[in-house]
C-alpha cells in the first residue's frame, strides 16, 4: 500500500450492495484507504453514526424506506458536522436546491461519478478547515473568559484595599495610642500586603517643633498582631 493513501471513514446510504461496493472501489481506485459501512434503514444509520467517527457521507438521494433528508436530519439531531454527498440517478432541481439548503455539500449523478472523488477530496479539506476555525475560536473564547477573570480578580483586590484604606483611616482617628494604632494598621496592611518589616512613622506638632515617633514591626510581631486581632471582636487589635 502506498504510503501517500488517504484513510476515509465512509457511511453510505444506499439500497444496494453492488452500488455500495462500486463507490468504494472508485473512491479505493483515486487513491482513499477506506474504512465504510453501508447503511439502509433510519436506525441502522443512527447507529452507525453514534458508533464511529465518519468523514464523509455519501447517500442515495430517495431510498426505499427513507431518503436523504432523513440523513440530515439525523445528523443535526445528534450535533454532527459531517459533509453529506448526495448521489441520484436523475437530477430533479427542486431536490437539489431543498438538499443544498438543507444542509447536503454537492449532489452528484450516478453516471458521472468520477466527479465523486473530487468532491469528497473538496469537502474532506472544507472540514478540516472549519474544524481548525472552531479549535481557533474555542482558543479565543478561553482567553476572553480568562480576561475577564482577571478584571474581576483586579476588582476584587482593588475593593479590598480600599476596604483597608478606609479602615486605617478610622484607626488613626479612632485613638491617640502610637503603639495601638501601629498594631492595627501593620495588622490590616498585612492582609493585602505581605511583608518581612513594617515600619510606621508620626509626625506630632506640639506647637513649637515637629516631633518624629516611629515604630517598626518585624514579620513575627506583626503575625502576632494577627492572631491577638483575629481573637479579639471586630477583628482589629488592641494594645497591651
Amino acid at each position: 500500500m502506498s504510503m501517500d493513501r488517504q484513510h476515509l471513514r465512509l457511511l453510505i446510504v444506499d439500497d444496494s450492495d453492488n452500488d455500495a461496493s462500486l463507490l468504494e472501489r472508485m473512491l479505493a481506485q483515486e487513491g482513499y484507504d477506506l474504512t465504510w459501512e453501508r447503511v439502509d434503514t433510519v436506525e441502522s444509520l443512527r447507529r452507525a453514526l453514534r458508533k464511529s467517527e465518519r468523514d464523509i457521507i455519501v447517500s442515495q438521494c430517495r431510498l426505499r424506506r427513507f431518503s436523504a433528508y432523513k440523513v440530515l436530519e439525523a445528523a443535526t439531531e445528534l450535533t454532527l458536522d459531517i459533509p453529506l454527498i448526495v448521489v441520484s440517478e436523475t437530477v430533479d432541481e427542486m431536490d437539489v436546491v431543498a438538499l443544498v439548503k438543507a444542509g447536503a455539500v454537492d449532489f452528484v449523478k450516478k453516471d458521472n461519478l468520477s466527479l465523486l472523488a473530487s468532491t469528497v477530496k473538496r469537502e474532506i479539506r472544507l472540514a478540516a478547515r472549519r474544524q481548525e476555525e472552531k479549535v481557533a475560536e474555542r482558543q479565543q473564547q478561553l482567553l476572553r473568559l480568562d480576561d475577564v477573570e482577571q478584571a474581576n480578580a483586579d476588582a476584587r483586590k482593588l475593593s479590598d484595599e480600599n476596604a483597608v484604606i478606609t479602615e486605617i483611616g478610622r484607626v488613626v482617628t479612632s485613638t491617640l495610642n502610637f503603639d495601638e494604632i501601629c498594631e492595627q494598621v501593620a495588622s490590616l496592611v498585612r492582609s493585602i500586603v505581605p511583608y518581612d518589616r513594617f515600619s510606621l512613622g508620626v509626625l506630632e506638632d506640639d506647637g513649637e517643633h515637629l516631633k518624629l515617633q516611629s515604630k517598626d514591626l518585624t514579620l513575627g510581631q506583626s503575625l502576632l498582631i494577627s492572631s491577638r486581632s483575629q481573637a479579639m471582636p471586630g477583628g482589629l487589635a488592641r494594645g497591651a
